[in-house]
């Protein structure tokens, strides 16, 4: 979630809403964080299985 997107906000009466609060900006950030780094961790998680299968299909 970019500075950039946050401007960009149009929808009213929202937490998307342009017109939200200092405290509703910080929460779509720490809940977009929060998104990104689960996603991570569910592709880091998936290589490694990836990996140890074919470590054990090539060996």
């Amino acid at each position: 979630m970019t500075e950039e997107w946050l401007k960009t906000r149009t929808e009213e009466g929202s937490l998307y809403s342009k017109h939200a609060s200092e405290e509703t900006e910080k929460k779509l950030k720490e809940q977009n964080t929060a998104f990104i780094q689960t996603i991570a961790a569910t592709l880091v998680t998936l290589s490694d299985k990836v990996e140890n299968h074919l470590k054990k299909v090539v060996c």
